[in-house]
């Protein structure tokens, strides 16, 4: 992983895909968690294994309090923004992903998924899935919060959001204070290295 906060879109997507793609194989705890709660959740532990990196592995209850505070204070607004923009737009959103779908797949119980590459490392997502869950019943599921997290790291995939909905993106990502800007290569590697910094 390039850094400490990579792991949020992975984190991310196994508590999505715990309600979606995966839901007949978890528990009803896993299924039943929201958009929001699931978010939350894989920010809340981004931001606490940084913090515990960040003190050699070894926090003490007040960086514990200090790290929680800061995650509260600083980072949970700027999720919630993100998330009501999200949800006002999912719609609009969910077409625009849509339209980037390059990939369909047979599953072996005669269902398929829809997919595409997003973002700026251009990593397969399959947007769309359509199975008979024999489990939970479940035949058609989306995961068009997965493509919008990992969209908002792309200068050129933030101007296509706001083009589509009209809207003005809230700033920063879900993890980081600040939106992603064209950068030239070789100035990649060293905000690379400094995005462990905490806050």
């Amino acid at each position: 992983m390039d850094s400490c906060l990579s792991a949020f879109p992975l984190f991310l997507e196994e508590l999505v895909d715990a309600r979606t793609a995966r839901r007949d194989a978890c528990e009803d705890i896993y299924r039943e968690v929201t958009t929001d709660q699931a978010v939350m959740a894989a920010l809340w532990t981004i931001r606490l294994w940084s913090c515990w990196l960040a003190a050699d592995c070894q926090l003490s209850r007040e960086q514990l309090q200090d790290c929680a505070r800061a995650c509260i204070d600083k980072d949970v607004p700027r999720l919630e923004q993100h998330l009501m923009f999200f949800s006002r737009h999912r719609a609009s959103l969910r077409q625009l992903f849509a339209q980037k779908c390059t990939s369909r797949l047979q599953t072996e119980n005669n269902g398929w998924s829809l997919g595409g590459r997003y973002g700026p490392g251009q990593k397969h997502i399959n947007l769309f899935y359509s199975d008979d869950c024999p489990k939970t019943g479940l035949r058609n599921t989306e995961r068009c919060e997965l493509v919008y997290f990992e969209s908002l790291h792309s200068p050129d995939a933030r101007r296509a959001m706001e083009q589509q909905t009209r809207a003005r993106l809230p700033e920063g990502t879900a993890f980081e204070p600040e939106s992603p800007v064209d950068i030239s290569p070789g100035a990649g590697a060293s905000r690379r290295r400094n995005c462990c910094r905490l806050f």
